[in-house]
């Protein structure tokens, strides 16, 4: 029985892994790191960050005796982040990371300043046990002159002395009040701040690399090959590039040498340029103590016992430190780029968000290849979402047409696929697949048609069929397509072959057409697989 061997290939092959000179021939890249791509280093994500934090201080403290009132604002603030986030069934373990835990920390401490403050009955806060309501000087002593007042006898020396007053009832009022009000909320905000203090010196013990960094090398031999060298963005604390970079004898400018006596500067003929605009385990922010003025002191590698580390937009955008020039080289160092590799950053910043959406709209040959861990179909809600609606492959079902992607999926983690991502010289989701029929059955033109994905994975993959009825057998489940009708199965993973049976006593040999349409990791793509365009050959 003869056999028929249909082939049909969409996409183009990349590089090698690793080779970047075409790409940095073509085209100029800008990388951005968040804090995904260090977990291949062996650092924790930031929500096990906030747990390891959290431990750890708890474990250090002595478990007899009264706990520090910092820690029992540490352990109030956690714990009210997580009931607050599972209260309607949403994700306990996600409620908190160490950016909302400090950020949340330092508002606590300075609340009475929030413009909200007014509108704020009362705030939550820890409960202390019995006996450790504080109570300050001064309250107490105006607690105990208006009792002296109301209360002396009319012959009483203090009362001659001092005389009677219409006020002395609603004195006492008021220094009731304020005790009462101190029982009501017993924490004092000094606690908050020595809470995120104690934070903040923890980090420099937990963002230690436990694993090599050289997955992060590519990133040097970019900067090698590249003219101008390599700009990397990154929003975490730790020092994994520094090492990376060391590593391969690449030195490192970071743009603040000397601030504020001098701005945030970078030099055009530095290998790499990496702009940490949310600090450094290994910055400190110092108080000048003769001009009184604050001084950033880069401690070169050496963890400083008071990182200086920004979190929070409101605090991102407000801070007395360079952030603010540290995102403005950033955008810039952005906007001289044409292509942007993303790893490991789950786009929660929205003015790093807004700074990638504006970029990209300013050019249309611009592109992002997005690095991805874990694969999922995109929210159209989030960020990502919107990113892939607005910049990834979609199908035109009015004039049948598509239109080309810009930002393209890396599922794998940093580890895996920086080399890779790196190496495109483009950015391509079509999607590639091999077709095969393996047997023509004796009846009429009924076929067995292998299709195996030789690109990314894709979900909620829908198939339909010309003129023909058709069932598709894959590991995620069977289903049937009769004339057109399009039914979906929920995944189709790279490699994998799926076997379609074509039922049809009359399947004509021009004109049918195989349509798949399904989502990667940003884009929706759809190919019509026609078997009129295949070469068709007979193996004896």
């Amino acid at each position: 029985m003869p056999v028929l061997t249909l082939r049909l290939r969409f996409a183009r092959l990349p590089p090698a892994i690793g080779d970047t000179s075409y790409m940095s021939a073509m085209r100029r890249v800008s990388v951005l790191l968040g804090a995904g791509a260090s977990r291949d280093a062996g650092l924790p994500l930031t929500s096990e960050l906030a747990a390891g934090v959290l431990q750890r201080l708890t474990s250090e403290t002595p478990s007899t005796g009264r706990r520090p009132d910092w820690l029992v604002a540490l352990n109030f603030v956690y714990g009210a982040m997580v009931s607050y986030r599972s209260r309607d069934g949403g994700n306990a373990l996600d409620a908190v990371n160490i950016e909302t835990l400090i950020s949340a920390l330092r508002l606590l401490g300075r609340r009475e300043d929030h413009e909200a403050a007014p509108f704020v009955e009362s705030w939550r806060d820890p409960v202390l046990r019995a006996g450790q309501l504080q109570v300050d000087e001064n309250s107490a002593r105006r607690l105990t002159d208006a009792l002296s007042a109301v209360t002396a006898p009319s012959d009483d020396r203090f009362r001659a002395r001092r005389g009677s007053r219409p006020n002395d009832g609603l004195n006492l009022a008021y220094a009731v009040a304020a005790i009462a009000d101190l029982a009501r909320t017993p924490t004092r905000l000094s606690s908050y701040r020595d809470a995120n203090t104690w934070v903040t010196r923890t980090l420099g013990k937990l963002l230690l690399p436990s694993k090599p960094v050289t997955y992060l090398h590519p990133l040097a031999d970019l900067a090698k090959r590249q003219a101008g060298g390599l700009d990397v963005i990154t929003l975490n604390y730790d020092l994994t590039i520094e090492t990376a970079m060391a590593e391969k004898s690449l030195a490192v400018n970071r743009g603040i040498e000397n601030w504020p006596s001098r701005r945030v500067f970078y030099s055009p003929d530095a290998p790499v340029r990496l702009h940490k605009v949310h600090g450094s385990l290994d910055w400190a922010m110092e108080i000048d103590p003769h001009r009184q003025v604050p001084v950033m002191k880069d401690l070169h590698g050496e963890i400083a016992q008071q990182p200086w580390v920004v979190v929070g937009d409101r605090e991102k955008l407000a801070t007395e430190g360079p952030t603010l020039e540290l995102m403005q080289h950033a955008a810039d160092a952005l906007e001289r780029s044409d292509h942007l590799v993303i790893a490991g950053y789950g786009f929660g910043d929205d003015h790093i968000n807004h700074m990638i959406r504006n970029w990209l709209e300013r050019d249309s040959t611009r592109s992002v290849g997005l690095i991805e861990p874990q694969w999922s179909y995109p929210d159209d809600r989030s960020f990502r979402g919107r990113l892939g609606r607005l910049y990834g492959e979609q199908w035109d079902h009015a004039d049948q047409s598509r239109r080309a992607t810009r930002v393209q999926g890396f599922p794998g983690t940093a580890a895996e696929m920086l080399g890779v991502a790196l190496a495109r010289p483009e950015v391509d989701t079509s999607l590639a697949v091999d077709i095969e029929v393996m047997d023509q059955k004796p009846s009429g033109w009924d076929l067995d048609v292998t299709v195996r994905l030789t690109g990314t994975p894709l979900w909620r993959v829908g198939f339909s069929a010309d003129q023909a009825r058709c069932e598709i057998h894959a590991e995620a489940g069977r289903v049937e397509t009769i004339y057109g009708a399009t039914q979906y199965l929920d995944r189709w993973e790279a490699g994998e072959q799926i076997r379609i049976t074509i039922r049809t006593g009359s399947l004509p040999r021009t004109g049918w057409q195989l349509h798949v349409e399904g989502h990667d990791l940003v884009s929706t793509i759809r190919r019509s697989l026609m078997l009129a365009d295949l070469e068709i050959t007979r193996e004896p």
